[in-house]
């Protein structure tokens, strides 16, 4: 493992959830609290997140609903690609 594996599970993260949200991966966040959101999300992969990475991924959902008065389907591409870059997603 090196810092340039780090940008291709990136690029990897994203083009996956790219694809998720075709097969209706925007129903991650619509009708769910952003708390329900993050959890539904570890759920989907199997991830128990530590404190700091659900308080990490639930201030971007907390924000972009700030930002926004729906939830678009960018809020569920980035929730899902950044739950595929936590600590615990690479250990599971």
């Amino acid at each position: 493992m090196n810092t340039s594996v780090f940008g291709s599970r990136a690029e990897f993260a994203s083009d996956v959830a790219s694809r998720m949200r075709q097969d209706d991966g925007n129903a991650v966040g619509k009708g769910r609290t952003p708390e329900q959101a993050v959890d539904f999300v570890a759920a989907m992969f199997g991830v128990s997140l530590s404190t700091a990475s659900r308080n990490a991924l639930l201030g971007f959902v907390n924000v972009q609903r700030q930002e926004e008065s729906y939830v678009g389907w960018w809020e569920s591409t980035n929730l899902l690609t950044m739950m595929m870059m936590t600590p615990e997603f690479h250990v599971a």
